[in-house]
């Protein structure tokens, strides 16, 4: 605890403090291993590595629980090299790696990057008779996601079904990310079906990966039969799931479907974003005769007094990237967080945004007083 919060010398001062002859107490095992734990939190590797010889001097072996807290202390702090020298010491004092050890070291080495030391350790874990654990394999997955290796990714995964481990939300997401980024739309969907659509604890994850492989590839008809089946699933469709929507019939120029989009989220309740926003306008913005239609639909969503904010999935921009609205706002308020001294609304961000797109206003005619209050044309 004291190691914890970076005490360890009141932890070594109750240590001192039972070998007193008013106190009558010994130092055993556990004693030291909380006190060589202590200094291990704190990077203390020096005191805690003298203790540990301490310990073995006065004829107290240590066991793996001690080892493997100063093992792990030392993954946390990259000390890679020294964590596998008291590993094989661990060994050679006869001192046998439970299964915590060697899941420690394989969680470290994959964070790492140091796959080739991690597969090692995998193997020789394997010839022990343990198992990895849950937080193992998917620390594996992710790792070979973070550097891209998308062929180890799929064999690691395949461990889950091996061993029936559960794959984390985050391993999910991970995997998903690298199959995006290269555009696997396929490979994407396999996941998905394989993982299972049913599984709720991940919330509309995995549906919302589904739509997102079709809406990236504009496969329209599958976009749409995967969203009834969602709502048939009883999967409630969230602010991802309308926006990939939004986002693929922006770029297919389907205005229809982007209004019945946008009406769907207003009976559902969802309340809209700025990628929401922005999907509208760069639907409407190059058709320089629709700007009357871009008022109309921008004035169902009721927010262009509101401040702007995101709630969407990143990984909705990272298979369809950031429209030229949404980009150009980002700048905008990362340049100048407090225009005229107030917080941006969508509103200001729009009027900016037609400034800048070289729209210019036009006064309307008295006699059609009441049909648009105002509206803009591009030069």
């Amino acid at each position: 605890m004291f190691g914890r919060s970076k005490q360890p010398h009141i932890s070594q001062q109750l240590f001192d403090e039972m070998g007193q002859p008013s106190v009558g107490l010994k130092p055993g095992p556990i004693s030291y291993a909380s006190l060589i734990h202590s200094y291990a939190e704190c990077g203390m590797f020096d005191k805690a590595e003298d203790l540990l010889k301490q310990m073995r001097d006065m004829g107290i072996n240590p066991n793996a629980g001690t080892y493997n807290g100063l093992i792990f202390a030392y993954g946390m702090h990259c000390r890679y090299d020294d964590m596998n020298r008291l590993f094989n010491n661990m060994k050679r004092w006869v001192c046998s790696p439970d299964d915590r050890t060697y899941s420690g070291m394989i969680v470290a080495y994959a964070k790492a990057g140091l796959f080739r030391r991690m597969e090692r350790m995998c193997r020789e874990m394997d010839r022990n008779g343990w198992k990895p654990s849950f937080a193992t394999i998917n620390a594996i997955i992710q790792a070979y996601a973070k550097h891209g290796l998308v062929e180890q990714m799929q064999a690691s995964y395949m461990c889950v079904k091996d061993y029936r481990v559960l794959i984390s939300r985050t391993s999910i997401r991970a995997m998903a990310s690298v199959y995006i980024e290269r555009c696997k739309f396929y490979q994407l969907r396999v996941l998905v079906s394989d993982v299972g659509l049913k599984r709720n604890n991940v919330g509309n994850l995995l549906w919302n990966l589904l739509l997102l492989s079709f809406g990236a590839n504009f496969q329209m008809k599958n976009l749409d039969r995967s969203f009834r089946e969602m709502k048939d699933a009883c999967f409630a469709p969230d602010i991802t799931t309308f926006n990939i929507r939004a986002l693929s019939f922006a770029r297919m120029n389907m205005l229809w479907e982007l209004h019945s989009t946008v009406i769907q989220m207003h009976h559902a309740q969802v309340l809209p974003d700025l990628v929401t926003f922005g999907a509208i306008v760069d639907a409407y913005i190059n058709l320089k005769l629709r700007f009357r239609s871009m008022f109309e639909e921008l004035d169902v969503l009721h927010m262009k007094g509101f401040s702007p904010s995101i709630a969407t999935d990143p990984l909705v921009f990272k298979a369809f990237g950031k429209g030229d609205f949404h980009s150009s706002s980002e700048m905008l308020m990362k340049l100048n967080p407090k225009p005229y001294g107030e917080d941006w609304t969508y509103g200001l961000l729009l009027s900016f945004y037609l400034k800048k797109r070289g729209a210019r206003r036009i006064e309307q005619n008295p006699d059609n007083r009441g049909v648009v209050t105002k509206k803009f044309i591009v030069s």
